[in-house]
């Protein structure tokens, strides 16, 4: 989902969708959460991704324009930074991105020292896969909605440099 430059739009998905129609809400849910929509409040979900024109082949493939409604609008009564944090766990993300970077530093010092690179491994895969689980979880939202310290760019770098190091000669 990640954008080239954010066009200070939200998207909103309001539906009301019948119990009758279980699937259809399901499958309406899972490709909000793919199109990295967040939970506002029941039935109601928001985006700073512009995916207005498949949610709306996706809804009326599914057959339910009658119960959704899409919007998308440049003003919201609350700031953009602000509302960001309300949707998605970003100051959470971002503190474990900060966490990883902080063992990774650590982890580099010690590379540096001509310690055993088994060992040193052994140390940073499971960190490696902290990272991944964290990526995974990161909604990739606009550069304008994250913290101005926002550690995903130096933390995978990182990584990646302690791969390189360690793997190099294998």
């Amino acid at each position: 989902m990640k954008q080239k430059k954010w066009d200070k739009k939200w998207r909103l998905v309001i539906f009301d969708i019948k119990e009758t129609d279980r699937n259809s809400r399901d499958i309406l849910r899972k490709h909000l959460r793919n199109y990295g929509f967040g939970y506002l409040q029941k039935s109601v979900w928001i985006s700073p991704y512009d995916v207005f024109d498949k949610l709306k082949i996706l809804i009326d493939q599914c057959k339910i324009s009658e119960n959704v409604i899409l919007i998308e609008s440049k003003k919201i009564s609350i700031d953009n930074f602000e509302l960001g944090n309300k949707i998605w766990p970003i100051k959470e993300i971002n503190n474990i991105y900060f966490s990883i970077y902080k063992k990774l530093k650590l982890i580099e010092k010690t590379l540096t020292k001509s310690v055993n690179k088994k060992n040193i491994n052994k140390c940073f895969k499971p960190i490696y896969t902290e990272l991944l689980k964290t990526v995974f979880k990161d909604p990739y939202l606009p550069k304008e909605l994250l913290p101005k310290n926002w550690y995903y760019q130096k933390t995978v770098e990182l990584a990646k440099k302690m791969r390189r190091l360690l793997y190099q000669d294998n």
